[in-house]
């Protein structure tokens, strides 16, 4: 599950994924990868999570 920070991003980043990945399982299977490497990382390392 990702955390507060990551799922606030979740939303704008599904429809490019989407579009990318021509498919949701592709763009959610990418999202979800998203997730557990910023999870690896935590986000006080992270300095524009936008970007």
């Amino acid at each position: 599950m990702p955390d507060g920070a990551f799922a606030e991003h979740r939303p704008p980043l599904l429809s490019p994924a989407y579009k990318m990945l021509g498919g949701a399982a592709g763009a959610e299977e990418v999202l979800q990868e998203g997730s557990l490497r910023w999870g690896a990382v935590g986000p006080p390392s992270v300095q524009h999570a936008h970007a």
